[in-house]
């Protein structure tokens, strides 16, 4: 149990979350390089890396800190917090990306929708496209952008390490927790 307390979990879960987010900014800029930004595949394998790397960090952190045991409470938040500092360094990235290095997407994505909504709905009146059309722009923002981004890798890590966190769970015997 000493042991358990003194091996912060801060420091290790703040180290693999860091490289989270730096492996989730190079997928998303190797996707936006090849013009593939909305791929399907694109969440597909970020959530992947994301999972690489909470398994790995979580294994790292309990061989190496912890001399192999860890109890699921403390795994569990050991891939929480990966996963929340991924979160924030990725909608960082994504934050700026539509507010500074390529604002005009967000304009592409608002004619796409809106051609989209005509395509779908050609009866449509002009005052109800002009109140889908503002409901569409108030989530096409960089700052909308940045909180889906920090919560949708924050859940899906945590789903991931309540999973994780179950294989990962090692107590130590009675006789060597005295």
């Amino acid at each position: 149990m000493e042991d358990q307390k003194r091996a912060s979990v801060w420091k290790p879960a703040f180290q693999y979350g860091v490289l989270a987010g730096i492996i989730l900014i190079v997928i998303a800029i190797v996707y936006y390089v090849a013009g593939q930004q909305q791929h399907w595949s694109s969440g597909i394998i970020s959530y992947l890396a994301l999972l690489v790397v909470i398994v790995y960090g979580l294994k790292i952190y309990r061989d190496e800190l912890l001399e192999g045991y860890i109890k699921y409470g403390r795994a569990l938040g050991f891939g929480v917090l990966v996963s929340l500092i991924a979160g924030i360094i990725s909608g960082l990235y994504t934050f700026a990306f539509f507010k500074y290095i390529n604002p005009e997407i967000m304009q592409e994505l608002i004619i796409e929708t809106e051609q989209s909504i005509l395509e779908k709905t050609p009866g449509i009146s002009e005052r109800e496209l002009e109140t889908a059309m503002s409901f569409t722009k108030f989530f096409i923002n960089p700052y909308f952008f940045f909180v889906s981004s920090l919560f949708s890798t924050t859940f899906f890590g945590t789903i991931f390490s309540l999973i994780v966190a179950t294989v990962f769970k090692k107590d130590k015997p009675l006789e060597m927790a005295e």
